[in-house]
């Protein structure tokens, strides 16, 4: 997401960010492990964070604030940040290349009781008020740009 932030604010400077949604690939359950030393342990610092999208997404929560749960915008900016990343299991338990047909309807199903929770269902409420237009005052300054 902060690259898409980079992005946009690039391609379009003076257009406002209203909304930004994070879609995680699912988190698993922490499991805490001996430090490693060494190379070994220098290599999987590097590698794990290289690509934890979870570092990426506490880092826009305090900068954009949590949408979900105090419902402002960032003291920042106005733009709103939605994050969908549901907890899906031990780290074995699903590798990122999982085709066997019975664990990838697990992982839709974990995934849709994820969305079926009040919490989820508020975010996507918030979602939904923004794209149906609710904030007319974005849309106002928006469309002032290209009309």
């Amino acid at each position: 997401p902060a690259l898409a932030i980079h992005e946009a604010r690039t391609l379009f400077p003076h257009v406002p960010i209203e909304m930004v949604v994070s879609i995680g690939t699912g988190v698993f359950y922490e499991q805490k492990s001996a430090p490693r030393i060494g190379w070994d342990g220098i290599i999987g610092q590097i590698v794990n964070s290289a690509t934890d999208g979870e570092q990426t997404h506490h880092i826009l929560k305090d900068i954009l604030g949590d949408s979900a749960f105090d419902n402002k915008k960032s003291l920042f900016s106005g733009t709103k940040y939605y994050r969908f990343n549901p907890v899906i299991g031990m780290p074995d338990e699903f590798p990122i290349d999982e085709t066997s047909q019975e664990k990838l309807d697990q992982l839709r199903q974990i995934t849709t009781d994820y969305m079926d929770r009040p919490a989820q269902q508020a975010k996507l409420q918030g979602i939904k008020d923004i794209l149906k237009g609710q904030n007319e005052r974005w849309w106002n300054k928006w469309s002032s740009l290209f009309w």
